[in-house]
């Protein structure tokens, strides 16, 4: 859901780039020549682009995205370990993805939320926090 938000978000930003370099109120084009590889630059590059930069800020982090489990291990030294989540999977997590300096007092058993998401390698937790 979140996605589709997003995706609709960059075309409402690139459309209205678009109608803003485009045309002018009577709905004629109104840029010459060169200008007009402007606007097509300005439609094609920069309003997806600021639609990605905007879309973080605007649509956050929901709710639905969080999820909750405990720690099933860690390894302080090493710096890894992994979580077991509410919905019963196991997933990685290492000590870069938790907020703050909070590995130095993880423990098994410790309830945390974060969010889930994908690597190379599989599932990992990503923004983690101790509740």
């Amino acid at each position: 859901m979140i996605t589709i938000k997003k995706l609709g978000f960059m075309i409402l930003i690139t459309t209205f780039i678009f109608s803003f370099i485009k045309f002018d109120f009577l709905g004629q084009i109104s840029l010459p020549g060169q200008l007009k590889d402007v606007g097509l630059f300005l439609i094609i590059f920069i309003g997806p682009l600021i639609s990605f930069l905007l879309q973080d800020k605007l649509f956050g982090l929901h709710e639905d995205a969080i999820e909750y489990g405990n720690i099933k291990w860690f390894n302080s030294r090493k710096g890894y370990g992994f979580i077991s989540a509410d919905q019963g999977d196991e997933i990685f997590v290492h000590f870069r993805n938790f907020s703050g300096k909070e590995t130095s007092n993880i423990r098994e058993g410790q309830r945390v939320k974060f969010i889930t998401v994908s690597s190379e390698k599989g599932l990992q937790a990503d923004k983690v926090s101790l509740v």
